[in-house]
């Protein structure tokens, strides 16, 4: 008689050995990159130092991106009732528009002929929005 050992269990089966960045593709990287990037310029330019002032939307919908990728990582057997992809896609490119949106805003009434403080939020914010909706189209 003889004994066969059990196979290794599959790869899919060993517990994670950490976070799960490993598991986005670069689209969703870069929406989640560009939501933080739009929520770190509201909380320190905006609320901290109170020099650089924005439309809430991007916030808003930065927040939304960010929730949308964590119920993702944590519920992957969740059903959706609109696709994970698709809602990304959509709020990465609400996020593009909305600094489209300040973009002209700030042109409008010279907001770059302030201070420097409120020129490095404006353009740190145009990056957040950028970046968001850069990683919307590449998402596959």
């Amino acid at each position: 008689m003889t004994f066969d050992p059990q196979p290794p269990p599959p790869e899919s089966a060993k517990p994670s050995s950490g976070s799960n960045l490993g598991n986005l593709s670069q689209g969703e990287k870069l929406v989640g990159l560009g939501a933080l990037i739009v929520i770190a310029v509201y909380v320190i330019w905006e609320l901290i130092q109170e020099e650089y002032f924005f439309e809430s939307f991007a916030v808003y919908f930065a927040v939304y991106i960010l929730a949308v990728m964590w119920l993702k990582a944590n519920r992957p057997q969740a059903v959706w009732p609109i696709p994970y992809i698709s809602q990304l896609r959509v709020v990465g490119y609400l996020v593009l528009l909305a600094g489209v949106f300040e973009l002209i805003t700030d042109l409008k009434f010279d907001t770059f002929d302030g201070d420097g403080a409120t020129v490095a939020g404006a353009l740190a914010f145009y990056a957040g929005c950028a970046i968001a909706g850069f990683g919307a189209k590449n998402l596959d």
